[in-house]
């Protein structure tokens, strides 16, 4: 391997840029996106992206006949558990393309490693961008809260942010329950 590397939560040796799919690892994804914060940790308490896949899930595609679709849910910034995520004005300028591209490669990958087809449902992207205006509108994650949101949202869920630990308990438990392992 050519690039580098860094070192997950259970001690594997895990090449970002060229990832394996043998080295992808739902303990190090759930200990990874609970210890991060969304917003770029520009809010008012703690919220990380383990609880915003968690959220996902139950807020939208919590039905039986959704089952399919909330294991995308919960893994659909999964690729952040080794790349990190970088915020929105930033991610989408030409200058971040070589991130989209392996931000979509390491995704495509996770998918495949928990048995799912590698093209996200165009229905994720929909419940991601409707659940951040939820996340951005809640008085306990964002506040105070710039106008230009409201402007873009109408909330309709209360959020109470949880501490890193039970993040990642509930994204196991909830990837027990979704991949019945």
């Amino acid at each position: 391997m050519k690039t580098d590397w860094l070192q997950t939560f259970t001690g594997k040796k895990f090449f970002p840029l060229e990832p394996r799919i043998e080295d992808i690892c739902i303990e190090d994804i759930a200990h990874s996106l609970s210890m991060q914060c969304r917003f770029a940790g520009h809010s008012k308490r703690f919220y990380s992206v383990a609880q915003h896949c968690n959220a996902m899930v139950n807020c939208w595609f919590s039905a039986p006949e959704d089952k399919e679709l909330a294991k995308y849910a919960l893994l659909h910034d999964a690729s952040e558990a080794y790349l990190s995520d970088i915020p929105r004005p930033l991610k989408y300028l030409p200058e971040f393309q070589f991130y989209r591209d392996a931000e979509k490669v390491l995704s495509e990958m996770i998918y495949v490693r928990f048995g799912l087809n590698p093209v996200e449902p165009e229905a994720i992207k929909r419940a991601d961008w409707e659940l951040l205006c939820e996340e951005a509108m809640s008085p306990r994650i964002m506040s105070p809260l710039h106008p230009d949101w409201s402007a873009r949202c109408d909330p309709l869920i209360n959020f109470m942010p949880v501490s890193p630990e039970r993040a990642e308990e509930i994204y196991l438990e909830k990837f027990e329950q979704l991949f019945n392992k």
